[in-house]
């Protein structure tokens, strides 16, 4: 892996044969990327998957500021629901439900 400040998410797309793609902190991994029947094949969405998985948390926290700073409000400031939404606002919501579990 590469040098990065420790806990910084990250992905290993340094492949072998036989080897995935790994995601985590310097002092935690949390999965490895692919299906495992052959690396060679799908080394190029392994490594995407990996960079993708290591970007999540940036992605969440900017689609979060995305919402608070862009969201339409009711007449008491209090953020109105995904459906009431324009379209990328909405999109980000339901991205940020799915992030977190609430799909």
């Amino acid at each position: 892996m590469s040098n990065h400040t420790k806990g910084e998410w990250k992905a290993d797309i340094s492949l072998t044969y036989g080897s995935q793609p790994r995601v985590g902190t310097d002092d935690k991994l949390v999965c490895c990327v692919g299906n495992g029947v052959d690396p060679v094949v799908a080394q190029e969405e392994w490594e995407a998957n990996a960079r993708l998985i290591a970007a999540a948390p940036d992605l969440l926290v900017a689609c979060r500021k995305l919402v608070e700073w862009h969201g339409a409000r009711d007449n008491h400031e209090v953020l109105l629901k995904a459906d009431d939404q324009n379209h990328e606002i909405r999109v980000a919501m339901i991205a940020i439900a799915k992030a977190e579990g609430r799909s």
